[in-house]
């Protein structure tokens, strides 16, 4: 990964942990890896558990952020999710996937939050 891909994942997902602060969410840990990836952010709201995937694009990029977490993505987001529940042995907690998404438009940023984004 570049070096200013690497910059603009780390300000997107700063900026997401104050959004999601703000909402009222709690932030357990982020950066979590397994051996299938990596969940950028684990929190809590309302007794559940949200495991959120941040993506950052420029107005650059090709495709919308929301656009680049295609289907091998999210079932690669349900495993990590799975192992993260197992591995904390938090069996009866009830969890979900969130997406926020952030398109950075002539340097503003605009963030989507998508709750849900996996049927699990």
């Amino acid at each position: 990964m570049s070096d200013d891909r690497k910059k603009l994942g780390n300000f997107g997902e700063k900026l997401v942990i104050s959004f999601l602060r703000n909402k009222g969410y709690k932030i357990i840990e982020t950066n979590w890896r397994t051996q299938v990836g990596e969940i950028d952010i684990v929190c809590k709201k309302g007794g559940k558990i949200i495991f959120v995937e941040v993506r950052t694009k420029s107005n650059s990029s090709f495709c919308s952020p929301e656009e680049s977490v295609g289907p091998h993505k999210k079932q690669k987001l349900a495993q990590m999710a799975e192992l993260y529940m197992q591995s904390k042995k938090l069996y009866h907690c009830e969890f979900g996937v969130d997406g926020v998404f952030i398109e950075i438009k002539n340097d503003v940023p605009e963030i989507l939050h998508l709750e849900n984004i996996l049927e699990i």
